[in-house]
């Protein structure tokens, strides 16, 4: 049985896998938003960063957005 895993794996892994762009997709949502009036945008996230390989880019896509919109975070 064929194993595919879509954006939750960790680099070196094995198997085939499928991914998207992580900070892109982050930068996207976070800029929709501010376009709509939102200033206070949370961003939930685990309590260790290495956990999944996807969060750190999904972390700066959503401050760099935040920044080009001149938002402190």
């Amino acid at each position: 049985v064929p194993l595919v895993l879509v954006d939750l794996c960790l680099p070196g892994y094995p198997h085939p896998k499928v991914v998207f762009d992580n900070w892109r997709a982050a930068h996207a949502l976070t800029t929709w938003l501010v376009e709509r009036g939102h200033r206070r945008i949370a961003f939930l996230s685990y309590s260790e960063r290495r956990a999944h390989a996807t969060l750190a880019p999904r972390i700066d896509g959503y401050r760099d957005a935040l920044y080009d919109a001149g938002i402190d975070y």
